[in-house]
């Protein structure tokens, strides 16, 4: 969702994603608990790539679960939206979406940009933070430029 600003218009600068997170009864900690069992390699990079996808399909993932994307006994896991998210991904993708914003959802979702031998799935990594832009923040800057003729610099999203 984005917020309107006081005269109308959609304030992109501030993006409000919703989140759910369910409780995992567990004796290892929450971190612990992640690398063991999170499909995924970076949680934030994945709830980007969901929240294009939401996006594109116009609707919550939550709203597209089925059985087989839940946990054995039926639960939301920690990787329930990862298999949703791939599922709609390769089966409800529009032909007619951009090009490059599909491209930069696949990363998102595929994360097939990362290499775990030479680098950590944590922004703070220069290696990873470079790929990220290389595979997600560059391809989505030319679908603006070529969907509006807008630049990052235009509306405000400038590097800081």
């Amino acid at each position: 969702m984005f917020f309107s600003t006081p005269t109308g218009k959609i304030h992109l600068q501030r993006p409000y994603l919703s989140t759910d997170f369910q409780a995992v009864a567990t004796p290892l900690s929450d971190d612990e608990a992640d690398e063991m069992f999170r499909i995924h390699p970076n949680p934030s990079i994945l709830a980007l790539g969901i929240l294009l996808l939401e996006i594109e399909l116009n609707t919550p993932i939550e709203n597209k679960r089925t059985v087989e994307d839940l946990g054995e006994s039926g639960e939301v896991t920690m990787n329930t939206n990862y298999f949703t998210a791939s599922r709609l991904f390769q089966e409800d993708y529009s032909e007619d979406a951009y090009v490059n914003t599909k491209k930069a959802v696949d990363a998102c979702l595929s994360c097939s940009f990362y290499e775990p031998e030479t680098m950590d799935a944590n922004l703070d990594n220069a290696e990873f933070r470079q790929a990220v832009y290389e595979s997600i923040v560059h391809p989505l800057e030319k679908d603006l430029y070529n969907a509006y003729e807008l630049t990052p610099d235009m509306i405000g999203l400038q590097a800081e």
